[in-house]
């Protein structure tokens, strides 16, 4: 016998405590297409050993008839448990631990769908023997053993088939289906089919027809178009199951899904059933629709397709939208590119298009029930006669097989739309009329919208427009430029085709774009809402009539050589859209006719003009006349922007299209070249007869006509009920009634601009001077108003009016203050001269110091003030900061105080010595001469201002107006018009020469002196009248020691004074520098030069 003894070697086994494998179907989003079930799922492995399994041991799952998709648990998969590999060949899911699993551990392991481990086909059974796990740890090894808890999942033998009987759409019919499943069926297992076809108002039993005895019932399921069958008795693996629904109300779908509640294994995931193909063409297409963007009718438009395909197609298989009228670009053809489409399913189908159609082919098989849309780029316009709603010629076609698209919205046509405006006149009121007609009915209440670019004119409600029967009421919207129109009447409808009128008011204030309206560029669209036929924004057809150049007043200057009459500058002035519109008139029209124009010609032309009195009568050409032609010179078409507000009714010239076409010659000027006595080419003219002449002739008093007066105006004012004389750009005098004399004139001259003194102190022009004639005229009160050009600003000093003193050859200042309106300044005056608008700076403060005396008999102190002295500006006292001591103030007001004392005393000592001082003595003995004496040249000689006046205007020099008169004998006068803006007018009004050509009036001392005892009694109503007698006149003599000309101070012998002229103002230039009459009181200016050299002829007050 052996006693017991232990075995000495023993091979270790171990075990799973458990084991589990789960799959869970992931279901695709659309059903399976192949009948069978979805094998994508998410895999849980979960188990427990006895033993230990170390690092680099292995755990081994069997997954019989299992595949790998993809790369997902392929070599080199590595996770926090260790790495995995698939084995092809032996549908393996190895595990290689990275670290120690101890006994008695649980490891849970999850592999994902995306990991593309698939389940079999037939699905999984409980207990499959297919699914096993091992694992070859040393501490206990276990072979393949099989999992204790597997998820069963189900699945179909063969693809389900559904069969309708008839198969025409939404026709009543009956549905067999079949099916037969990989799984045995227990009782009370659930079938669930869901399809269109089983819509359902109530769950009710559903009667069946169905092979063998093997469900209890068929319900269907709510409103959830469901039919659920519930299994009666076990029912073996692989048995074919077919069932009858008979009377199906309403087969809106081929498609029916099938999912399976089973205890050998559920169906989870829709399975789609597949379906004996349609034999009626209704069913191929349905839910069909079209749309086009825009919806306007001849529009090059992107196509919205849209429908449900029905049945199967198979690759290359095409559809074809026909569209009759729609059309492409001389029939062009062509593929879209798959990226230019836009789709879904996505890149279900390629694209081609030609004239009248849209073909889809498609790129792959699909199921039925896919819903199709997709957007087609432009390359179809709309038909030019628009759509009707649902229009039954727009076709889809498949395989033969043809059904009209359902849904297609209307698209209206306005034909024959045009819109006018009256007047046409840019940045004004306008009346607007639109015409069209509509190629649909049109309902009471229906829009139309009339789109107005640029426009402008308060928002306003209540526009009515009452045109053959035809009532249209509604508003003018500002914010959105629009009109709104509204069918009024009649209460029904307007046919189709009916001619419509709206014409807007021009009360409405509906205004005209500033910038004009281009045809072809401005918006000028409309639309409607109309039911039968809506109209997005579309142009205007007919726009001839809305052409409007926004004109302005636009001016170049000309020169003209070669020897014609008209050599020399000219200035052009013509109502045009661009500057290029004025080179083109200057040109084409302009040079042309300056160029043609001869002595010969124009002695005919002025001829014509005097012909066209009752008593005609040549006296001589006049050259500068002939030389005003269209829009030059004096002809000018406009003098500012408001004067090319002209209707483009009135049209273009045909050579310049931009340039308004003006034909009508302004009266104002048609009739100064026949009625101005003493013009030069006619005898005996008159105003009566040159006025029933140019009416005769059509002339223009409107504002559209061509003869601007820039710089010579002369024309009859009524002595009773007084008048206006004015040139273009308002410069001119209006006298009251009562005020002008019998039988004169009125002119007015615009003369060559002042140059402005070198002492910046000195008044500095701000205008043109303007001549009034007849010279030497003069008014009772209440005088006459006379407006100068003011260019300048009051900003630097206060604005005057300066009156040229002939006597003297200064500019004095007028006695009366101007006020500055629009540009001008408008001021009273009691008698005529030349006259310009002047500002005053305004005066610094200066100390003057005595200068040492002179030897010889004069006497004089004489006080300089160097040109680059700075003169300190007037003290400007500042706040005091807070809590500054008080005695502060008080001190800088003693101060001041004391400096003011000791200015009053200095200034005391000086008026006295001044007003009570010797007068100096000539060098022959005599005195300085009165101001009768200053009047008489050498010899006793009355001196001819006229003669040196006129003298000076036939020179024609354009050089800078003289102040005072300069070398021997020689006088300045006055200058003469610009020949850059005006030739020379019909008459230039002397300084000294009656217009009437009879002799000047004298002033008597009265009239000479009554504007300046005005002035005198101003200054002693102010409290600051000064000695007059402190300025002097030198008459001729042996030439005084030369003395500073500014800031001398003389001192005159103890005389009376001079008599002094009217002309002696408060202000005057001498020497070329012009101070005020303050300055002179202050500084006691010498004026006029000492000496025969300076004396010239005489100033004679009768010229003046």
């Amino acid at each position: 016998p052996v006693p017991a003894i232990r075995i000495a070697t023993t091979p270790a086994v171990g075990s799973f405590v458990y084991a589990q494998f789960h799959s869970i179907p992931a279901c695709p989003t659309t059903p399976v297409a192949d009948g069978l079930i979805s094998r994508e799922a998410e895999h849980t492995v979960r188990f427990l050993l006895t033993a230990l399994v170390t690092a680099g041991e292995t755990v081994t799952i069997q997954l019989s008839e299992y595949e790998l998709s993809g790369n997902g648990v392929s070599a080199g998969s590595t996770t926090s448990v260790g790495n995995f590999f698939w084995r092809f060949a032996n549908e393996q899911l190895v595990i290689e631990l990275q670290s120690n699993l101890l006994a008695q551990q649980e490891l849970q392991l999850v592999i994902p769908a995306s990991a593309g481990l698939l389940v079999p086909r037939d699905g999984l059974r409980q207990g499959d023997s297919r699914l096993s796990i091992a694992t070859n740890s040393r501490a206990g090894p276990v072979p393949p053993v099989p999992f204790d808890e597997l998820q069963a999942i189900g699945a179909t033998v063969r693809s389900p088939f559904a069969r309708f009987n008839p198969l025409c759409y939404e026709s009543t019919a009956s549905l067999e289906v079949e099916f037969s499943f990989e799984m045995d069926l227990a009782a009370n297992d659930i079938i669930v089919l869901e399809a269109d076809a089983f819509q359902s108002e109530d769950p009710t039993v559903q009667d069946v027809e169905h092979s063998a005895d093997w469900t209890t019932r068929v319900l269907r399921i709510g409103t959830n178009n469901r039919v659920s069958i519930h299994v009666s008795r076990p029912i073996g693996r692989g048995t074919d199951l077919r069932v009858v629904f008979p009377g199906i109300e309403r087969m809106a779908s081929l498609d029916i899904e099938l999912t399976v509640t089973a205890e050998a294994g559920n169906i989870m995931c829709p399975v789609l059933f597949q379906a004996e193909a349609p034999l009626c063409a209704d069913v191929f297409i349905r839910v069909s629709s079209i749309d086009y963007t825009p919806r306007i009718a001849s529009a090059l438009a992107a196509l919205d397709l849209a429908f449900i395909l029905a049945t199967t197609l198979a690759t290359d298989t095409e559809i074809t939208v026909s569209l009759p009228g729609f059309y492409s670009e001389a029939g062009a053809s062509g593929e879209y590119e798959a990226e230019e489409i836009v789709q879904s399913p996505s890149g279900l189908f390629k694209v081609r298009w030609s004239s009248f159609e849209v073909v889809l082919v498609a790129t792959r098989p699909t199921t039925s029930l896919v819903n199709v849309s997709m957007q087609i780029p432009a390359k179809l316009h709309v038909p030019d006669s628009g759509v009707v709603e649902n229009q039954q010629n727009l076709i889809i076609t498949i395989s033969g097989n043809a059904r009209a698209i359902e849904s297609s919205p209307p698209v209206g046509v306005f034909t024959d739309s045009a819109i006018s405006f009256t007047p046409r006149v840019a940045g004004e009121p306008s009346e607007i009329t639109i015409e069209f007609e509509f190629n649909r009915v049109m309902l009471q209440g229906e829009v139309v919208e009339v789109f107005l670019e640029g426009f402008s004119g308060s928002a306003i409600d209540g526009i009515v427009s009452e045109v053959d029967g035809q009532t249209f009421k509604g508003s003018w919207s500002e914010s959105f430029t629009t009109l709104f129109l509204t069918v009024d009447e009649p209460s029904f409808e307007i046919a189709a085709g009916t001619p419509v009128k709206i014409v807007v008011p021009v009360e409405s204030g509906v205004t005209i774009s500033a910038g004009g309206v281009s045809a072809t560029q401005s918006l000028l669209l409309i639309s409607t809402d109309a039911e039968a036929g809506p109209v997005e924004w579309t142009a205007i057809q007919d726009t001839a009539d809305a052409e409007i150049l926004a004109y302005r007043c636009r001016h170049k200057e000309i020169s003209v050589s070669g020897g014609t009459t008209c050599n020399g500058q000219h200035t052009v002035r013509v109502c045009a859209s661009s500057d290029a519109a004025v080179d083109q008139f200057i040109t084409t029209v302009a040079r042309p006719e300056l160029e043609a124009i001869t002595d010969d010609t124009c002695v005919g032309q002025s001829e014509s003009f005097c012909n066209a009195l009752s008593v005609p009568g040549f006296e001589g050409p006049s050259f500068e006349n002939c030389c005003n032609v269209l829009g030059v010179n004096s002809y000018a078409m406009c003098v500012s922007d408001d004067d090319c507000k002209i209707d483009m009714a009135a049209g273009t010239i045909p050579e310049a299209p931009e340039v308004a076409q003006v034909s009508e010659l302004c009266c104002h000027v048609c009739e100064a070249l026949r009625g101005s006595p003493g013009a030069g080419f006619c005898s005996g003219a008159n105003f009566s007869e040159a006025e029933a002449a140019c009416k005769a002739e059509s002339c223009s008093k409107g504002d559209a006509c061509y003869g601007r007066l820039f710089t010579f105006v002369e024309v009859p004012i009524d002595p009773e009920q007084g008048g206006t004389a004015a040139l273009a750009e308002g410069f001119g005098v209006t006298a009251p009634p009562g005020v002008w004399p019998k039988d004169k004139l009125a002119s007015v001259t615009v003369l060559e601009s002042i140059s402005p003194p070198s002492d910046p102190a000195a008044p500095q022009p701000a205008g043109a001077p303007v001549f009034f004639g007849p010279s030497g005229t003069v008014f009772p009160e209440p005088g006459v108003v006379i407006s100068l050009p003011f260019d300048g600003s009051s900003a630097n000093g206060s604005a005057a009016v300066f009156k040229f003193d002939e006597s003297l050859q200064e500019w004095v200042k007028h006695v009366f203050e101007p006020v500055e309106q629009n540009g001008m300044l408008v001021v009273k005056t009691l008698s005529f001269s030349q006259y310009a608008s002047f500002v005053v700076p305004t005066p610094a403060l200066v100390t003057t110091t005595p200068a040492p005396e002179t030897a010889g008999p004069e006497t004089t102190r004489a006080v300089e003030i160097p040109p680059d002295q700075t003169l300190a500006p007037p003290f400007q006292p500042s706040s005091t900061p807070e809590g500054q001591d008080s005695m502060v103030l008080l001190i800088v007001i003693g101060a001041g105080g004391g400096v003011l004392l000791v200015c009053l005393l200095v200034a005391c000592f000086l008026y006295r010595k001044t007003l009570f001082g010797p007068r100096a003595p000539n060098k022959d003995g005599g005195r300085e001469g009165t101001l009768s004496e200053s009047l008489i040249g050498p010899g006793g000689d009355s001196g001819s201002a006229s003669g040196s006046a006129s003298q000076g205007r036939a020179s024609g020099s354009h050089d800078s107006a003289p102040i005072r008169r300069a070398g021997s004998g020689g006088r300045a006068v006055p200058p003469q018009p610009s020949m850059m803006e005006v030739a020379p007018t019909m008459i230039i009004q002397s300084d000294l020469v009656m217009a009437d050509g009879s002799e000047p009036p004298s002033y008597a001392p009265s009239e000479m002196d009554r504007e300046e005892a005005e002035e005198r009694f101003m200054e002693v109503s102010r409290g600051d009248l000064g000695d007059l007698g402190d300025i002097t006149l030198v008459g001729p003599g042996p030439a005084a020691p030369q003395q500073p000309r500014l800031g001398s101070v003389q001192e005159p012998e103890m005389e009376p004074e001079p008599e002094m002229g009217p002309e002696m103002g408060p202000g005057r230039m001498a020497g070329g520098e012009l101070v005020s009459r303050q300055d002179t009181r202050k500084r006691n200016l010498k004026v006029g030069a000492a000496g025969g050299a300076d004396a010239g002829p005489a100033r004679g007050r009768a010229g003046q």
